[in-house]
């Protein structure tokens, strides 16, 4: 029997196989160090803090139940194929999303990959958490002052997040600011200058139209006379 998966044929996806892999086993690595770390060993608040500890509220708690619950079901959703073919357990969402990839896009991966993926990727979170268990179950965040002591370069670079933060604040963040700042005290004020500018000229122009405007016949009158001497004399 064979698992049809519609994804690129399995040589093309060890990268990321490997990259997911990884992930995997940091998951399950940095996870089991917060529980053993928040779960394990001796307080190390102040005895009056100590004494304050309660169990959330059931706003926190619920949501948490219902979302292990739906991880649970969409687990039985999708069984994977080597194990539900046994236990004659059909695939609920294995050919949910079939429509959207064109015809023959698919391929065949055997059982026993399948069965290898599946205990490569138990076998590295397990792993993980073996190696959080053996580092901070009982000496707790002496670990991570003894990593700090031991390599100090890779205690900082890790504390600082690969510095992932630093990197996106001066490629993204400070290359946009600058750039909308350009636009707001250059070209935003240029724009907004030649408005004004504009605005001043037509109140400026009503303001010596308005001399004229008198509302007396007689200026009326001197003032069509004056135009048409001034029109004879220049087309006449």
């Amino acid at each position: 029997s064979a698992l049809t998966t519609p994804y690129l044929p399995l040589n093309f996806n060890r990268v990321i196989w490997f990259m997911g892999t990884l992930a995997a086993l940091f998951t399950a690595y940095y996870m089991f160090r917060l529980f053993f770390l928040t779960f394990t060993g001796a307080f190390r608040g102040t005895h009056e803090q100590e004494h304050h500890i309660h169990e959330s509220p059931l706003t926190m708690t619920i949501p948490l139940i219902v979302l292990a619950g739906l991880a649970t079901i969409g687990g039985a959703l999708g069984i994977p194929g080597a194990i539900g073919e046994h236990l004659h357990i059909p695939h609920l969402l294995g050919r949910w999303l079939e429509p959207i990839y064109p015809p023959g896009s698919g391929f065949e991966a055997p059982v026993r990959v399948e069965w290898f993926l599946m205990f490569a990727s138990t076998a590295v979170a397990v792993l993980g958490a073996w190696l959080a268990y053996n580092r901070f179950f009982k000496t707790g965040l002496a670990a991570d002052e003894a990593l700090a002591k031991a390599a100090p370069g890779l205690a900082r670079t890790l504390e600082n997040k690969y510095y992932v933060d630093e990197f996106y604040e001066e490629a993204v963040v400070t290359p946009l600011e600058r750039f909308s700042r350009f636009l707001w005290r250059g070209i935003d004020a240029i724009v907004d200058g030649l408005i004004a500018l504009l605005g001043y000229a037509v109140a400026l122009i009503g303001d010596l139209l308005r001399f004229f405007q008198t509302g007396n016949v007689r200026n009326y009158a001197l003032m069509l006379f004056l135009g048409v001497i001034v029109f004879i004399w220049v087309f006449v």
